[in-house]
């Protein structure tokens, strides 16, 4: 059996030729709305991800100073390359964050060892 959305409008396309008066147009919408509700919830789904997605490329695209006046597309070509660069430079950040911790964690670490080893002597 062939399955997918061409098939479903094919058979909503076939009730509909064979429509006859005993059948209300509610029983023939319900059984279009059972073929297609998958269909429907998927682009839906779809549907409400690429508001996402174009909601945050319009976080990128808008101005980043009011002051200047200056825009991310008059530093970057577009929204994506202005997310490129802005990833990359949180990724530096984390992890020269993380450097820093982890010498200021050897530094206590040590300065901690030197007043144990003062405390003995």
């Amino acid at each position: 059996m062939q399955t997918g959305f061409g098939v479903a409008l094919e058979q909503c396309f076939d009730f509909i030729e064979q429509f006859d008066e005993s059948n209300s147009v509610e029983i023939q919408s319900e059984r279009a709305m059972h073929l297609l509700s998958s269909y429907i919830d998927s682009w839906e789904n779809y549907q409400a991800q690429d508001d996402e997605e174009s909601e945050l490329v319009d976080l990128f695209d808008a101005t980043l100073s009011p002051d200047t006046g200056s825009s991310v597309s008059s530093y970057f070509p577009n929204a994506t390359d202005s997310m490129t660069a802005f990833i990359g430079k949180c990724y530096f950040i984390v992890h020269r964050s993380i450097r820093y911790m982890f010498l200021i964690s050897q530094i206590f670490r040590n300065i901690v060892i030197r007043k144990k080893s003062d405390k003995r002597n």
